[in-house]
């Protein structure tokens, strides 16, 4: 996780934030050190209203739908594993499976070229959950540089 936050920093423009970030996330031992940064029902509940609907599901079948619609019960262990995996700065392996899957660039060329395809990664839900709770707190430390104009940050607050 340190590695993953270090790389997601790399576009910031302030180098004093790589250190910010890196001492009040992944170098806490326990509960107590990670403050705000604890994750909450609320929180996931919030992030799941802005979760799109009727996309693919990972690699462990769980669909956006799944979460969305189960009860709320499940936002609190889903908080629980979030501030586990804060704590110990671990993600269980298998949240960090992925599907890749072929999608064809042009339908009308010839389907059977390789060149034809690009791979397309589907994360677990679990995961994607988790990549934006802690996209939330440091996106607004991030930047892209002028130069950056194709891929673009969505809006997850």
């Amino acid at each position: 996780m340190e590695k993953t936050f270090f790389i997601l920093l790399n576009s910031s423009k302030n180098c004093g934030i790589c250190t910010f970030v890196h001492q009040n996330i992944s170098s806490h031992s326990n509960f107590e050190g990670i403050g705000e940064l604890m994750c909450n029902s609320f929180k996931i509940k919030s992030l799941l209203h802005k979760l799109p609907l009727n996309r693919a599901a990972g690699k462990d079948g769980i669909f956006a739908e799944h979460i969305s619609y189960a009860d709320s019960s499940v936002c609190n262990h889903l908080s629980s594993l979030f501030n586990v995996c804060l704590m110990h700065g671990k993600i269980p392996q298998e949240c960090m499976q992925t599907a890749i899957v072929p999608i064809c660039k042009n339908k009308n060329g010839n389907i059977s070229d390789a060149g034809n395809y690009r791979p397309v990664s589907l994360a677990t839900i679990i995961s994607k959950l988790f990549e934006h709770y802690i996209l939330s707190f440091i996106s607004p430390l991030l930047a892209t540089t002028d130069n950056q104009f194709w891929l673009q940050a969505k809006t997850w607050h």
